[in-house]
């Protein structure tokens, strides 16, 4: 299990104080970091898929020692079901076809060359919205509405880096090119399925 081998290799590292959830907050305006395994930059507030478990970036730092190492705070989210919240979950709508998150006050340190699978978390709203067309049939989209106080996300949540004000860059973010890249293929493999029917 990576998370566990990961976390085994962060025993050293301070546990990340998270007792607020400004703590939890992305730092938006860091620059993106560059990770070795996606061979490509990635910005402050992306979401990956750890071990079965979503993790959104928060921070991260450059470590010089014997190699060069940029640790990586994350904030864990959870599944709706295992969340032990009072809320509902979704039953109709927008985002009932995809799995339901809570964020929790959860952090962990890893590296960026262990973060793999990129995932896209949005509200039942983003998906209503024609800003975030697609989705369907995308197992790596999650839709989120509560932390693990029982109370909604805040508005100020955003979905993807580039939909930050701090977000220090013009060009868009690796995750947000993957999830237009994913929904250019959906729209093409629909339209070669319509025209064979």
């Amino acid at each position: 299990m990576l998370l566990h081998r990961l976390l085994n290799d962060t025993a050293a590292m301070a546990d990340p104080d998270m007792a607020t959830w400004d703590a939890c907050e992305p730092q938006y305006s860091q620059l993106p970091f560059y990770s070795s395994t996606l061979r490509s930059m990635v910005a402050v507030g992306t979401f990956f898929n750890v071990d079965q478990r979503i993790f959104r970036v928060v921070s991260h730092e450059i470590k010089v020692g014997e190699k060069l190492n940029t640790r990586v705070l994350l904030n864990e989210f959870v599944y709706f079901k295992e969340s032990g919240i009072t809320k509902a979950p979704i039953f109709s709508g927008a985002g009932r076809d995809h799995k339901e998150l809570v964020q929790t006050r959860n952090g962990f340190y890893v590296y960026a060359q262990d973060l793999e699978a990129v995932v896209f978390v949005l509200r039942p709203a983003d998906l209503e919205s024609a800003q975030y067309v697609g989705g369907d049939g995308m197992e790596d989209l999650y839709v989120l509405r509560y932390r693990c106080d029982d109370k909604e996300i805040p508005k100020t949540f955003v979905p993807f880096p580039d939909d930050s004000p701090f977000y220090p860059l013009i060009e868009d973010s690796y995750a947000l090119e993957v999830y237009k890249d994913l929904g250019r293929i959906s729209d093409s493999a629909a339209t070669i399925l319509t025209r064979q029917a």
